[in-house]
């Protein structure tokens, strides 16, 4: 009888000990995904979860299109709102009714189709065309489906998951997780309390922000088939609000239909991130030419000694072909410098390619630190042309007015105050051709709500204009312009 009790006790410790042995294997970091995974519903349910669908409401924010220059970003509202994923063979589909709430010359209200597959990101228009979008927007879907609890969870408890870099900050507590099979590692936080999930990041590149940090952010929680899930989902870009969902319906298991990428989008070859620049010249007069070709229209303007560009937009790839193109019309003479309409990301990407070619930067004196940021923000993550050969902002500022004038030729340049569109916008007057360049006011739009402000900026300051340059759209002519004004019944 001793004996039994004896051989029991040995293997009661012995026990005691495989246990121990087993919990003591797992890493800190392990553990802390372990806890996380307990708290929302345990490794198992989660793994066994096959669709996760998300509906309701909430806003948008318009990445580098605000009022003021670094100040807050226009809201767009997101109603219809559904993102479905298929947690188990990596497929997403978002759709949303987007309503742009500021004035705003075009379509207001769209409707969003996308979808990410594996690696394959596309959209689906309206009328029913699908497209594919390049690996930039696959990358950024491909994060906006993995910063979600379940979906962050499930790649972390994968087998081949690498789960390191514990750390605590305050009641958070933190681990990197880097998906089987490589990929983006991502940064799992949880409370130190609940152990729920509370937010995930990932370090990425924006081409106008540098390096930046995508932080989505989960609360309120609640159950759902077995799961705690939140029914607040809200994301940031370097702290700029990219869109916070207010979730109405969580769905675990439903129905999400067919999320795979049609066959004629898989196979078709991803669109590259920046698309090749077409440059078209227009003479417009002596010494002033229109460079088009695209959505973006600049100007050069001929003084006797250098040259001056007008807007240095969109990305690196047009800027620096739009430089290129003013240097082969006067190949004698220096392009020093550029005229920024306004802070729009759209009119600003070409700011750091341009100061790369050592221009200097003309702007409304309010962008100053804007400006400086911009051009001095980390691009390591992908290195552009200003990361490749560091250069110092040139830096001239206008107030109200700046003239540009030689015996050759003479630009204007004034700030249309009084628009809601953006501060500190700025319009370039070439009295001598009787031109106007002019950024988001007069060109081929769907309304035109800040003509009437054009119109009395033009009459108070004397400006004879017969044509116009807008950096979107087709020139038009003063015939063009009056017609405008009467259909808005403005003399």
């Amino acid at each position: 009888m001793r004996l039994l009790t004896d051989i029991r006790s040995a293997l009661v410790t012995l026990l005691a000990v495989v246990v121990t042995a087993g919990c003591t294997s797992r890493s800190p970091e392990a553990q802390l995904v372990q806890d996380a995974a307990d708290a929302v519903g345990g490794a198992d349910r989660i793994l066994a979860a096959r669709t996760l669908t998300l509906e309701g409401a909430g806003t948008n924010g318009s990445l580098g299109q605000g009022f003021l220059p670094g100040g807050p970003l226009w809201d767009n509202q997101l109603t219809e709102y559904s993102r479905a994923i298929d947690l188990q063979n990596q497929r997403m589909r978002v759709r949303h009714v987007r309503t742009v709430t500021y004035e705003f010359p075009l379509q207001r209200v769209t409707k969003v189709d996308a979808s990410l597959d594996g690696d394959v990101a596309f959209n689906v228009t309206p009328a029913g065309m699908t497209a594919r979008n390049n690996e930039r927007v696959a990358g950024y879907r491909r994060i906006e489906m993995l910063h979600h609890p379940l979906t962050l969870l499930r790649a972390a408890l994968a087998e081949g998951a690498v789960i390191s870099n514990l750390r605590q900050d305050g009641a958070l507590q933190s681990v990197d997780v880097q998906p089987a099979g490589g990929g983006d590692t991502l940064t799992l936080s949880i409370d130190g309390t609940t152990k729920l999930p509370t937010t995930a990041t990932s370090h990425t590149y924006d081409p106008n922000l540098g390096d930046v940090d995508i932080v989505t952010t989960f609360s309120e929680y609640e159950e759902v088939s077995g799961l705690k899930v939140p029914r607040r989902v809200a994301s940031t870009l370097d702290t700029l609000p990219q869109w916070d969902i207010r979730v109405a319906k969580n769905t675990i298991d439903g129905d999400v239909g067919d999320l795979s990428a049609p066959e004629a989008v898989r196979t078709a070859a991803a669109p590259p991130i920046e698309a090749p620049a077409n440059v078209t010249v227009d003479e417009l007069g002596p010494g002033l030419w229109r460079l088009s070709g695209q959505s973006h229209h600049s100007v050069v303007v001929e003084f006797a000694d250098h040259l001056t560009l007008i807007e240095a937009p969109i990305n690196q790839t047009r800027t620096l072909a739009v430089i290129a193109k003013a240097r082969e019309l006067r190949p004698g003479k220096p392009l020093t410098n550029v005229i920024v309409t306004h802070h729009h990301f759209d009119h600003l990407g070409g700011l750091r390619a341009a100061v790369s070619e050592g221009l200097t930067i003309v702007a409304h004196t309010s962008y100053e630190p804007l400006l400086r940021d911009l051009s001095g923000r980390p691009h390591t993550v992908v290195q552009d042309v200003l990361a490749k050969s560091p250069k110092p902002l040139t830096f001239q500022g206008v107030d109200e007015e700046l003239t540009m004038k030689d015996a050759m030729n003479e630009i204007r340049i004034y700030n249309l105050t009084g628009n809601t569109h953006v501060q500190g916008l700025l319009m370039a007057y070439m009295p001598r051709q009787q031109l106007l360049y002019e950024a988001d006011v007069f060109g081929t739009y769907l309304t035109y709500p800040w003509v009437p402000i054009l119109n009395d900026h033009m009459r108070k300051r004397g400006m004879r204009v017969q044509r116009y340059v807008p950096t979107h759209g087709d020139m038009k002519t003063q015939a063009d312009f009056l017609k405008v004004l009467q259909t808005l019944g403005t003399n």
